[in-house]
């Protein structure tokens, strides 16, 4: 086999070797043109529902990306059907609606989730295991409705969750494909207990009877006369009601959340027995105005969650 001749071996002078690297480059750019222009149809497997047949769509990966993979993975991503970002929420939306028999015993391993995840069509599709356990660490604020709890491991025998994680907890979860995934009435029903627990083994009975072995009857008859404890404490006022407000900064609000969530829902949420309403009042102004297509979205997204007050003023 002959080796390529250099450009000295065949005498070409600079002007014929620009010309020969550029003809080179075009000829280049000219096969990757047409390369993209062949194979731009992406087969992407489609299954609305869990119990309809999936089917095969054909999705047009057009557009400037350097690469066909970058093209491919950009429109799947714009279409919906391809996440390099996951939610929490997302993950409880599919436990609820998509596979709602795997988590009717009240939790599911993350292995066997993500097993789920990477089966059926009608499931969302996502990027790698990384992008599902980022989604699973992420708690969102109100994990009761949007969310779950985490544990190491359910003992049947006693019928309680170890190692169990209420989004709000201290630290970071380490998640391994054994780890559950934890309904919130399940988990908030052992957090309770668990709390009452604690709080009935530090209480201590007072053991002595005052006047029992001085010979007086109970009844009728005279009561000794006894000193106030000095080491026993006055009791003092209990507060049984908290009320507060904050301000949220419209730029950082997500920050903002999960800092009230953790530093003052998360101590409410775990008195035993309390009762913890919130409302969530909202006011944006736009000078310029909200789109018809902003106002659909809004709208629909709140009605959806749900809303109490769900209108836009006009001037």
């Amino acid at each position: 086999m002959r080796s390529p001749q250099s450009p000295t071996s065949l005498n070409l002078t600079a002007q014929q070797l620009a010309q020969a690297n550029d003809k080179r480059d075009i000829a280049g750019k000219t096969a990757n043109d047409r390369l993209q222009l062949t194979y731009h149809w992406v087969l992407n497997p489609a299954q609305p529902d869990t119990g309809a047949p999936f089917e095969i769509e054909e999705i047009k990966a057009d557009g400037q990306a350097g690469s066909l993979a970058e093209r491919v993975s950009k429109k799947l991503g714009s279409e919906g059907v391809y996440g390099t970002r996951h939610a929490a929420r997302s993950v409880r939306l599919a436990l609820e609606n998509k596979v709602p028999a795997a988590w009717a015993k009240g939790h599911i391993s993350v292995g066997e989730l993500w097993g789920l995840y990477a089966q059926y069509p009608y499931m969302p599709r996502l990027r790698d295991r990384n992008v599902f356990i980022d989604a699973l660490t992420n708690a969102p604020l109100l994990w009761q409705t949007d969310g779950f709890a985490l544990a190491d491991s359910y003992d049947d025998a006693v019928e309680r969750y170890r190692g169990i994680r209420i989004p709000g907890d201290p630290g970071s979860a380490i998640i391994s494909d054994t780890t559950l995934i934890v309904k919130p009435e399940p988990a908030e029903q052992q957090r309770v207990a668990d709390l009452n627990e604690i709080a009935h083994d530090s209480e201590r009975p007072d053991s002595q009877s005052r006047g029992g072995g001085l010979g007086y009857a109970s009844g009728n008859g005279p009561k000794p006369h006894v000193e106030p404890d000095p080491e026993k404490p006055a009791r003092v006022a209990i507060n049984k009601r908290y009320v507060g407000s904050v301000d949220l900064a419209g730029d950082l609000y997500a920050s903002d959340f999960v800092k009230v969530a953790s530093e003052v829902l998360a101590n409410l949420a775990a008195v035993p027995g309390v009762q913890l309403h919130l409302r969530l009042s909202i006011d944006a102004v736009s000078l310029d105005g909200f789109d018809e297509n902003q106002v659909r979205t809004i709208r629909e997204n709140a009605a959806t969650l749900k809303f109490s007050t769900n209108e836009f003023e006009t001037n």
